[in-house]
């Protein structure tokens, strides 16, 4: 069952001399029952996410309906962990940075969209894509995370 690379069912059990694990055709029985779905990508085998409990749906779309979740799960943990740190500096353009300043002096969008000749939808995603840059959620924080890393004066 292991080299065929498919998801299989294992059998957990507890006696005198400690855990004991066995692959099943079909999880019955005393014990902890699970399903080991193996997770491929292009260099081969990457990882594996295992499912399990007391009493489990062994059918067909329940093995099926695990392994996409499995899956699913296995991708998602790793975009997380390979996310950039939020903290790491990166560069904005040079209009980004002095809209972000004039935002942070307390300007109105409107007031910078009039001052420097652009509409206020320029100035709108000018700011959205600092926020992008900068890895944050909300202006104030593009703007704090553009102050200590001297993108924008204080």
């Amino acid at each position: 069952m292991l080299d065929i690379g498919e998801a299989f069912f294992w059998t957990k059990t507890l006696d005198q001399e400690g855990e004991h694990y066995r692959i099943v055709r079909k999880p019955q029985g005393p014990g902890i029952h699970g399903l080991q779905v193996p997770i491929f990508g292009p260099l081969g085998l990457e990882g594996a996410m295992s499912l399990g409990g007391e009493k489990i749906d062994a059918s067909p779309a329940a093995r099926l309906s695990a392994g996409l979740m499995a899956t699913s799960a296995f991708l998602a943990a790793r975009r997380l962990i390979e996310m950039p740190d939020r903290e790491t500096p990166r560069v904005l353009s040079g209009r980004e940075s002095e809209i972000l300043a004039w935002t942070a002096a307390g300007w109105r969008q409107a007031d910078i969209a009039a001052t420097l000749g652009l509409s206020n939808r320029t100035v709108e995603n000018h700011l959205r894509k600092a926020r992008q840059r900068l890895g944050v959620a909300t202006t104030a924080e593009a703007i704090r995370v553009a102050i200590r890393n001297g993108f924008i004066k204080g």
